[in-house]
């Protein structure tokens, strides 16, 4: 399956936890009851305006208020007009204009109250939301720095007890050849300590947002090869067989040239890490029909399931232990590349089979 990662992020890294509501339940919206109680009162004015203008209509009948009214209209009138009607129809006209009058500021105040009442769901969905995320993220965070912990404490330990070994001449028979493996178990170590060390600085940077670009022309094909020398050792270990299919006649692609290093580098880390004994690594880059330029790493590795794999591009996200937890590192590769491609306007796919191997392709926009 085929997952294609945006151009622009969608929130932390590009990506937003799904929540799920029955998880979160809804609070109720204080809105809600301004409402309430506006209608509520708005019904006991209505009443109270009623009555007020019933009893004006009595006081007025029995203290005769009306007779001027029915004075001049029988002098301009051929008809007499009854005192009772006439009093009628001045109260239904002052009802009117009053019940009017009020409706319209009821229904105003009604409205606005509605679309505020609105406003705050959404905001108390959002912070509901943005809860759930962080508590997400600070969960993730204590994982990961669990994972960092036993990391960091690995290597750390094999270089102090190798080196305690050399310093109290404990090597099996004292041969040149036993301190030249013992160096080497803690060049090995010092490797992978330095790889998690700039892993967490990269990202605490990236988080920091002091991550500068500086785009240029890069030749795609030089950067490769940079980073195939630096991790030839691990592929001869494993016994890789390495393709490269960079034609060199379209090998420039415009990127931050210590930022795409660092990008192919964790691609092919990751793609030795996870591969098979005796399997396959192949480099692709070439410009598309579109005129975004691609640069693809495959495997032939254990591959991950669909669902691992937009955790895959989270920080702090470990997957599965029983196919990670071999490996040294704390997880943090594909973020970084990620996060990165985020930054030069482009885009990360990746495809991933378990059992077959993962296909990671990062494509740059098509230079203006």
């Amino acid at each position: 399956m085929l997952i294609r990662l945006p151009r622009r992020p969608t929130g932390p890294f590009g990506t937003s936890p799904q929540v799920d509501p029955s998880e979160h339940p809804s609070r109720p919206v204080p809105g809600s009851t301004v409402v309430h109680r506006t209608r509520m009162w708005a019904r006991v004015e209505v009443l109270l305006l009623s009555v007020a203008a019933l009893l004006a209509f009595l006081i007025g009948v029995d203290l005769d208020i009306f007779e001027v009214l029915i004075d001049f209209t029988r002098k301009h009138e051929d008809y007499e007009i009854d005192e009772f009607i006439t009093a009628a129809i001045v109260l239904g006209f002052f009802l009117s204009i009053v019940f009017v009058t009020r409706s319209i500021q009821l229904s105003r105040l009604l409205r606005t109250l509605q679309r505020a009442q609105g406003d705050l769901a959404d905001a108390l969905a959002l912070s509901d939301s943005l809860r759930a995320e962080a508590e997400m993220a600070n969960q993730a965070k204590t994982n990961f720095l669990a994972a960092t912990s036993h990391e960091l404490r690995t290597p750390l330990t094999a270089i102090l007890g190798f080196s305690d070994m050399m310093r109290e001449r404990q090597v099996p028979g004292g041969r040149v050849d036993g301190y030249v493996e013992y160096a080497g178990y803690i060049h090995r170590s010092g490797a992978d300590l330095l790889a998690i060390l700039e892993d967490l600085l990269d990202i605490a940077k990236i988080e920091a947002g002091r991550t500068e670009l500086h785009p240029a022309r890069v030749d795609v094909a030089e950067v490769v090869a940079h980073c195939l020398r630096n991790v030839s050792s691990g592929a001869a270990r494993k016994g890789l067989r390495t393709a490269v299919q960079i034609a060199r006649t379209d090998a420039l692609v415009t990127a931050d040239t210590a930022a795409l290093q660092r990008m192919i580098t964790n691609l092919v880390t990751n793609a030795i890490k996870y591969n098979r004994p005796g399997g396959d690594l192949t480099i692709r880059g070439g410009t598309q029909g579109n005129g975004d330029y691609a640069i693809q790493v495959a495997d032939t590795g254990v591959g991950m399931p669909d669902k691992d794999i937009p955790r895959a591009l989270l920080p702090y996200e470990r997957l599965d232990a029983a196919r990670t937890s071999a490996e040294p590192g704390v997880g943090l590769g594909l973020a970084i590349v990620h996060t990165l491609m985020l930054a030069h306007g482009g885009s990360v796919e990746v495809d991933s089979t378990v059992g077959e191997g993962t296909t990671v392709t990062l494509r740059f926009p098509a230079a203006s």
